[in-house]
């Protein structure tokens, strides 16, 4: 089953699904969260949180590779939602953790059907994962009784001891007002054996003349369970709580006791469970369910999930390091001498320049260069006006907007006009010198971006210019091969809940494949992409779906073959004149 693009193999799957006030909506990869269910209600669910654990047998050098994790109805055929998501190993690295959130809103899925997660390898289509999914009726049951037992009875036992082949098991006996042979959603068991180390376990659930038991074996590595939480649904919430210490007495608390029943409860029961499921990522229940999910990505994992960009990424990075570098010494007292960060990011459009622009304010914050990180974008026609003489006065009111941030000066070729001496480019150029000169000022960031040969150019035509701009913070941005460009295609589809049958998707990689190979210098890579699927696409399939009158969900969601535009037609034009027709 496993699927091999560069080595890579997809170990093993985990999922936990959450809402808007999960700790997973604000933590970031929060590994520890999940466990090993497969089954979940949907209550409040908003996306699927989905660990993928991956690894490679050869890793002497760098590696990536494209995946999509999807959720497919088994009864249909139909993929529910997807996302697609990129992987990267450094050199001698062999195994890692990703994650990964697919939106999957509650009413998508049913109980009546069986579901499966997919994770496809898109670089040949091939399933390199799959695990079984289900959702069961939301469940509130109540806890009558929690007690230890051993593995091969279950008369209630006072110690918890797991030695010498003595095996025990921890048994909880449940009442809920579901029928028997309703589906309840697994129980998990959160232990922690006397190292403090997390074990998640599944309980064998079943239900008997009213009365449901759930019944999970101690494990070997638990000799002494230091505390024991269960959740029972989607959200997490703790039914009961055990205290297993080197007490000889198994403590009991209720999460929801009856008015009757609360001298049962420890009257701390409430504190230690909060604390309890702060300290170990366990969740609270929701307030707001329609709230959007604030899921806060670090700007390493921005840079990391781009699709392509491999040497963009490795020299990004770099960057960070060397920040966070010179400020470490600088905390420390010693002499720093911070190298020029002015840069260039050369390349054709829609190759994800402003983008990583973006992220890398937000690392240089982070690392504490640029007190805000933000990026203020100007192009040629910000800086010149009709009236001559402005410029200089241009250029102090955009670096005064990007103080503290990234000026970052689009197509900045356009403001070299080799040709005419008086243009007020020049005079811009001059302007920005000035400022640069001062390294007294280091809390902005210039970015000059634009096509390689001419923007090279306007640094040959000014050394001073080119003296601030090192050769090594000259960052190359390539365009995307074609295999790329539709996982960028798949990304955008899967992000606005669209999904594609299998004839729609063969159609489209042949579009994307055949306008890549007659692509010419104004090709625009992701932004051709993103014309064709808004501008071509979704308008054919609109037109398709108001005809049928009363669309269903699948067709408001589905792309056909007959909504896919035939390629461009092969139009070969030079690359873009610098300068004005006389």
């Amino acid at each position: 089953m496993n699927n091999k693009p560069n080595n890579i193999v997809v170990e093993s799957v985990c999922m936990r699904p959450y809402g808007p006030d999960h700790v997973l909506a604000h933590e970031h990869p929060a590994f520890h969260i999940f466990d090993d269910r497969n089954e979940f209600t949907r209550d409040g669910m908003k996306y699927m949180a989905v660990a993928v654990s991956l690894s490679r047998s050869k890793a002497v050098r760098a590696a990536s590779g494209s995946f999509r994790a999807e959720v497919v109805n088994m009864a249909t055929g139909e993929c529910v939602s997807a996302r697609t998501f990129s992987v990267s190993f450094g050199a001698g690295e062999s195994r890692t953790l990703w994650r990964v959130d697919v939106p999957l809103k509650a009413d998508l899925v049913n109980e009546r059907y069986e579901y499966e997660l997919r994770v496809v390898a898109l670089r040949d289509g091939s399933t390199a994962h799959a695990r079984g999914l289900r959702f069961a009726e939301p469940w509130r049951p109540r806890l009558n009784k929690a007690y230890v037992a051993s593995a091969g009875g279950d008369a209630p036992m006072q110690r918890l001891l797991r030695r010498d082949g003595y095996e025990q098991k921890v048994v909880l006996e449940l009442s809920d007002k579901l029928p028997a042979d309703a589906r309840r959603p697994q129980l998990c068991l959160h232990f922690r054996n006397e190292r403090g180390h997390r074990c998640n376990l599944i309980a064998d659930v079943h239900a008997d003349a009213g009365v449901v038991r759930a019944e999970c074996e101690v494990p070997a590595e638990v000799a002494c369970a230091e505390e024991l939480t269960v959740a029972v649904d989607a959200l997490g919430r703790a039914v009961a709580q055990f205290k297993l210490g080197s007490a000889d007495t198994l403590q009991r608390g209720y999460a929801y006791p009856e008015e009757g029943d609360a001298a049962l409860a420890d009257e701390n029961f409430d504190r230690l469970l909060d604390e309890f499921i702060a300290e170990s990522g366990g969740l609270r229940e929701q307030e707001s369910p329609t709230l959007v999910p604030a899921v806060e990505t670090s700007a390493m994992d921005e840079l990391d999930a781009l699709i392509g960009l491999d040497e963009v990424k490795a020299k990004v990075r770099s960057m960070y390091a060397v920040s966070r570098f010179f400020g470490m010494r600088e905390r420390a007292g010693l002499r720093i001498k911070r190298p020029p960060l002015h840069a260039m990011f050369l390349g054709s459009p829609g190759t994800g320049k402003t983008t990583v622009a973006g992220i890398m304010g937000r690392l240089l914050k982070e690392a504490g260069v640029l007190s805000r990180g933000h990026v203020v974008v100007r192009t040629r026609g910000s800086f010149v006006s009709k009236y001559y003489g402005d410029e200089e006065k241009a250029v102090r009111e955009a670096l005064k907007a990007a103080s503290g941030g990234i000026l970052f000066i689009d197509e900045a070729y356009q403001l070299n006009r080799v040709d005419d001496p008086k243009d007020p480019g020049h005079m811009v150029l001059e302007a920005m010198m000035t400022v640069l000169a001062d390294e007294s000022d280091r809390d902005w960031m210039l970015i000059l971006a634009g096509y390689t040969e001419p923007t090279l150019d306007l640094l040959e035509s000014n050394p001073g210019l080119a003296s601030r701009i090192p050769a090594t913070n000259r960052i190359v941005f390539s365009d995307y091969a074609s295999e790329q460009l539709e996982q960028i295609a798949d990304k955008y589809l899967a992000d606005n809940d669209y999904a594609m049958c299998d004839d729609a998707r063969e159609l489209l990689r042949r579009v994307l494949r055949h306008d890549w190979e007659h692509r010419d210098a104004s090709f625009g890579n992701a932004r051709h992409v993103m014309n064709l699927l808004e501008t071509g696409v979704l308008p054919a399939m609109a037109e398709r779906v108001v005809a049928i009158g009363r669309p269903t969900e699948s067709d408001l969601r589905t792309i056909t073959a007959a909504d896919i535009p035939a390629p461009m037609a092969p139009v070969r034009r030079e690359r873009p004149r610098l300068g004005f027709a006389v």
